[in-house]
C-alpha cells in the first residue's frame, strides 16, 4: 500500500468550512487499499491518538477531503500506533480551560461526529488496539467495526473520570448494545474485551492481529456493491433520530458541556487524572 498524501488543516465556523493555510499534518495519512474506491485513514497522533483540538481539527479536514474525491466510496479508519485505536477526550483540552476554548473544541467534536455519521462514504473502523470513551464513540459512528484479538478493550468509560457521557455518545452507545447493557455498563463505566464487545453488538466482529484492515475491506466490499445513493439514503434514514439529537440543539448541548465541566468537583477530579497520567509517565 502506498501512502498518497497528508493531510492540511481544515477548520469548521458552524455550517461552513473555511481552509486555513496548509500545515503539514503528521497526525493522518491516507492509503490505497488492495480494492479499488476504498482508502485508509490511518492516525498517528501520539502517544495514544487522543482527541485533542488540533486531532480533532486534522480528522475533520481529512474526511471533507477524501469525501470531495468521488471516486473513493468506502474508507478504512485504523491506527499506525501499535496497541492504540483511539483514546478518549484530551483531558488537557477541558482542564482549566475558558469557556471560549471549550465552546471550541465542543463544537468541533460535535462536528466530527455530525460528520461521521452523515458520510456518504461507507466506513469501517480497524480497531487494533485499545478504544476507550471518545475512541469508542467514533468507532460507533462506522457502519462496519472490527476488533482484533488481543489484551485490548473499548466502551464508555467517562463515570470513571468522574464525567457524565454525554447524550449522543449514549444514544450510538445505546443502538449498538441495547438499552439494557446500555444501561448496565455506562453507569458502571465498563471496558470490554474483545469477546466481550462482540457477544454485546458493540463491534461486529474479531479477528487476529494483523487480519483486521482485510476483514474490513472484505465487509466493505459488501456495503459498495449497494446502490450508492439507496444505501446512503437508508443509512441517514436509520440513523435520522440520533444524528437529529444532536444537531437540533448544538448550542444547548455546549452549554450543558460548559456548565458541567467547569463545577469545581468536575475540574478536581480531571487535574488528578492528570497527575496520574503524568506519573505514569516518568
Amino acid at each position: 500500500m502506498n501512502t498518497i498524501r497528508t493531510f492540511g488543516a481544515v477548520f469548521s465556523m458552524r455550517n461552513s468550512f473555511k481552509l486555513f493555510q496548509t500545515r503539514l499534518a503528521s497526525t493522518l495519512t491516507v492509503e490505497d487499499s488492495r480494492t479499488k474506491g476504498i482508502k485508509i485513514l490511518r492516525m498517528h497522533n501520539k502517544p495514544v491518538n487522543a482527541m485533542s483540538l488540533e486531532f480533532v481539527h486534522d480528522l475533520s479536514g481529512a474526511l471533507m477531503e477524501i469525501e470531495a474525491d468521488r471516486t473513493v466510496k468506502g474508507l478504512v479508519l485504523a491506527s499506525n500506533i501499535p496497541n492504540i485505536f483511539m483514546a478518549g477526550l484530551d483531558i488537557r483540552e477541558m482542564y482549566q480551560q475558558s469557556d471560549t476554548h471549550l465552546r471550541e473544541y465542543w463544537y468541533r467534536l460535535q462536528n466530527l461526529w455530525l460528520m461521521l455519521n452523515r458520510t456518504r462514504l461507507a466506513m469501517a473502523a480497524a480497531i487494533e488496539g485499545n478504544s476507550p470513551a471518545g475512541g469508542c464513540l467514533v468507532a460507533l459512528t462506522c457502519d462496519h467495526r472490527v476488533i482484533a484479538d488481543g489484551p485490548f478493550s473499548i466502551g464508555l468509560n467517562e463515570t470513571r473520570l468522574g464525567i457524565v457521557a454525554p447524550s449522543w455518545f449514549i444514544d450510538s452507545f445505546r443502538a449498538a448494545v441495547g438499552q439494557r447493557n446500555a444501561d448496565r455498563l455506562l453507569q458502571l463505566g465498563t471496558l470490554l474485551a474483545p469477546k466481550q464487545a462482540v457477544q454485546v453488538g458493540l463491534v461486529d466482529d474479531i479477528q487476529p492481529q494483523g487480519k483486521v484492515i482485510d476483514a474490513c475491506l472484505d465487509e466493505l466490499n459488501n456495503y459498495i456493491s449497494v446502490p450508492a445513493a439507496a444505501r446512503h439514503m437508508s443509512k441517514l434514514a436509520i440513523r435520522k433520530q440520533i444524528i437529529e439529537g444532536l444537531a437540533n440543539n448544538l448550542e444547548a448541548d455546549i452549554e450543558y458541556f460548559i456548565h458541567f465541566i467547569t463545577r469545581d468537583d468536575v475540574q478536581r477530579g480531571l487535574g488528578l487524572y492528570l497527575k496520574s497520567l503524568a506519573k505514569r509517565e516518568k
